[in-house]
């Protein structure tokens, strides 16, 4: 970060398995939705980026410290800066 420059404030959405169960359809007669996950996508107002990142086009990649790789989301618009989780990082630590 640079001195004098306060990081801003942007939209962050974090995605997981969509899906509770590895096979949503294990019969003809499945409903996928009774295997939703309602709680897959996880919206962040208020994430703290550098100043750089607002004037980032749709598409482009990055790596938040310690967080993951993001994109910046097509719905960004002038003043409301969205970026997307497309991969955690994997944890060091064993669990």
């Amino acid at each position: 970060r640079e001195p004098g420059v306060e990081p801003q404030r942007v939209e962050v959405r974090c995605y997981s398995l969509l899906f509770t169960a590895e096979n949503p359809m294990p019969t003809k007669d499945s409903n996928p939705n009774d295997c939703l996950d309602v709680n897959s996508e996880q919206v962040f107002t208020g994430a703290m980026v550098d100043h750089h990142l607002l004037d980032a086009a749709p598409y482009t990649h990055f790596q938040f410290e310690r967080t993951g790789y993001f994109m910046t989301d097509p719905d960004t618009a002038p003043g409301r800066p969205v970026f997307n989780r497309v991969c955690e990082l994997k944890s060091g630590y064993r669990q």
